[in-house]
């Protein structure tokens, strides 16, 4: 499982998850919309049993929790506690070794990490959709959009962080802090990212149809507008996570805060932009933090990047 194993048994991040009112709100109003009388649904990554419990209150006549992790413990205590074991059945298992009938009307799950790629979200709903989803059935979360743009942040040294002290000149340092700076570029992630940071708008550069998509882009290409000047350090991402029926939550720093923040991507090398200009901006993703690469281009000049860095 991809970008899980380092967080997963981290009590803290669960309980800020428990604490974001946005998420709460909408995807309890999600399910509790799909979920019919007597529906059967499924939960990937139950995690706490916190949708696993809301469906079965809604009306579902049988739901499977499944988790993968230790948390499994706690997701059966979450739903002994509420007196829904008549209905919940929590199993451990990777859902790539589920042995279930087609029988879910219903495919709940939470498996959005900072970004679609992270908890191998894409094959995981798509091998649940296909063995276990009665033809016509629902998936929630069905859609998530990654946006992105060019943006600043003050990410690394620059030279004259390096002053004269007692008469002696250490700007010799700089290339050295510099090199180490780039052999750790990775990317990071943000609760809220100052929006007056951008430096252009926050497009729709990927949309994962989840249930039906197989795979990972190896790469996303946009281009985009500056809006402001300055210096493109690299590129944030937001995402939109649809419910469906209009429920969307969007993890940009222009809307309120939620639990997923944004991740944002150093570029090895900068860009100057002025109001106006149009940059090529390409992403290649990876399924953690570390590996992440981007690249700009000036379309008008043809340009690669500016000579900063």
């Amino acid at each position: 499982m991809s970008g899980v194993g380092v967080w997963n048994g981290r009590y803290e991040l669960h309980r800020s998850f428990l604490g974001d009112t946005i998420r709460n709100d909408l995807y309890a109003a999600a399910i509790t919309d799909a979920v019919k009388p007597g529906s059967h649904v499924l939960d990937l990554g139950s995690g706490t049993g916190i949708w696993a419990c809301v469906a079965a209150r809604a009306g579902a006549a049988r739901v499977v929790a499944v988790e993968f992790s230790d948390l499994v413990e706690h997701c059966r205590e979450t739903v002994a506690r509420a007196g829904l074991g008549h209905i919940v059945e929590v199993v451990r298992a990777d859902i790539r070794e589920l042995d279930l009938p087609r029988e879910f009307d219903v495919i709940t799950h939470e498996l959005v990490g900072g970004l679609v790629w992270e908890e191998d979200m894409i094959e995981l709903v798509h091998i649940a959709a296909s063995r276990f989803l009665k033809p016509g059935g629902r998936v929630i979360p069905h859609e998530v959009r990654v946006q992105m743009a060019p943006w600043y942040i003050a990410d690394r040294p620059y030279r004259g962080g390096w002053p004269d002290v007692c008469g002696l000149d250490f700007g010799h340092l700089y290339a050295a802090e510099l090199a180490q700076w780039h052999a750790t570029r990775r990317a990071m992630t943000f609760s809220h990212t100052d929006p007056t940071l951008a430096l252009a708008d926050l497009e729709t550069v990927y949309v994962a149809r989840l249930g039906t998509d197989t795979v990972v882009p190896a790469s996303i290409g946009f281009e985009s507008v500056a809006t402001r000047e300055g210096v493109a350090t690299g590129v944030l991402a937001a995402m939109e996570i649809d419910l469906g029926s209009g429920r969307v939550i969007s993890t940009s720093p222009f809307e309120p805060p939620t639990n997923w923040g944004q991740l944002y991507v150093p570029a090895a090398e900068v860009i100057e932009l002025d109001v106006g200009d149009r940059v090529r901006v390409e992403v290649h993703p990876t399924l953690s933090t570390e590996g992440w690469d981007v690249r700009f281009t000036r379309i008008d000049t043809g340009s690669t990047h500016s000579s900063r860095r």
